[in-house]
């Protein structure tokens, strides 16, 4: 289902536009002696990240849409490429639009470090590779009792009462047991008379009605019904695929996707590998946003943007290994078996 109407495609327009027009920004503050690359920056960051909500909430109906992926989940390594892509892509904008209003010559020529690249290849790989492992799980149905038990704690993280159903008609047990003292006072016999039974005393011989064993002062309440694997799934709008777990709609996206398990045997449980990632991941883009900054301070004063600047070749070997680490952890299976189906 998708949400795009008309608004959408006007304000993408827009947006594009002001893209365009922020290198009047840079012209205004030319024209002062006080030419401010980082508002410049910051102000292509903000045009780039709201153009990339715009997309994602006309697809999904919400502004995260964009790190929702196809099993209405919200995926890590679909933020890791944004981060970087924006970064780079807004760095690259700012710096071109300075080369051109200083007028030189070649004024796209930026040179982009290796490790830069091998940066966004390894993100990217990430972003392909994770789908490519995860679908080696969709075709062996997992343990229903294992997912059952990870379904009850994945409700109480949430705050979740899952309801027992009985044809599609929510139930509730029986809070009260009926007894003699709430029978009929007709029924009730004289302490001082000797009543046959069957026979109703204010009634003459008419015969009453047989005695309801539920009536009995020691009858027991029957015990609450418990919820099924399908009631769970239903009420937590989880569709299971396999051993993975997909929702039903986008709407069921959370953001607590991006540090939990993939498969229905650790769908409640933090990734650790998906943790580690996040924590490198910012690091490292602080980091770099420090440096680039460094840089377009430094050509406030006129000066060309010829070059970004580099990361060291042992940060990028460390994201690499964090990469390696997080697809390997998928790669893993984290889900036990149908024994069923054995």
């Amino acid at each position: 289902m998708s949400f795009w109407r008309s608004p959408h495609t006007w304000l993408g327009f827009v947006i594009v536009f002001a893209i365009i027009g922020s290198a009047l920004l840079f012209a205004s503050s030319y024209t002062r002696n006080q030419p401010d690359n980082l508002v410049v920056w910051a102000v292509n960051i903000a045009l780039l990240t709201a153009f990339v909500l715009l997309l994602g909430h006309g697809m999904t109906g919400r502004l995260a849409g964009i790190l929702i992926d196809e099993r209405n989940k919200m995926s890590l390594s679909r933020l890791q490429l944004i981060i970087w892509t924006i970064l780079i892509l807004s760095a690259f904008l700012t710096s071109a639009e300075w080369n051109v209003l200083k007028q030189y010559p070649n004024p796209l020529n930026i040179v982009i470090p290796d490790t830069i690249w091998f940066l966004l290849g390894i993100s990217a790989t990430s972003f392909v590779a994770q789908p490519l492992i995860l679908s080696t799980k969709t075709n062996s149905p997992a343990d229903p009792a294992q997912t059952s038990n990870n379904l009850d704690i994945l409700a109480r993280q949430r705050g979740v009462t899952i309801t027992p159903s009985v044809g599609g008609t929510v139930v509730s047990a029986p809070t009260t047991v009926a007894s003699p003292l709430n029978a009929p006072a007709a029924w009730l016999p004289s302490t001082s008379t000797r009543i046959a039974p069957g026979i109703d005393p204010l009634a003459g011989n008419q015969v009453m009605p047989a005695p309801d064993p539920a009536l009995s002062l020691n009858a027991v309440a029957p015990a609450p019904a418990s919820a099924t694997l399908s009631d769970k799934l239903d009420q937590l709008n989880i569709v299971p695929k396999g051993q993975l777990v997909t929702y039903s709609s986008p709407n069921d996206a959370r953001f607590a996707d991006l540090f939990k398990g993939e498969e229905t045997g650790n769908l409640a449980q933090l990734d650790l590998s998906k943790i580690q990632m996040f924590y490198f991941t910012i690091v490292v883009v602080v980091a770099y946003v420090a440096a680039l900054s460094a840089i377009l301070i430094g050509n406030s004063s006129g000066s060309l943007i010829s070059a970004f600047p580099d990361l060291s070749q042992g940060m990028v070997v460390l994201l690499g290994i964090s990469h390696a680490g997080y697809l390997g952890y998928k790669a893993v299976p984290h889900s036990s078996l149908d024994a069923a189906l054995l």
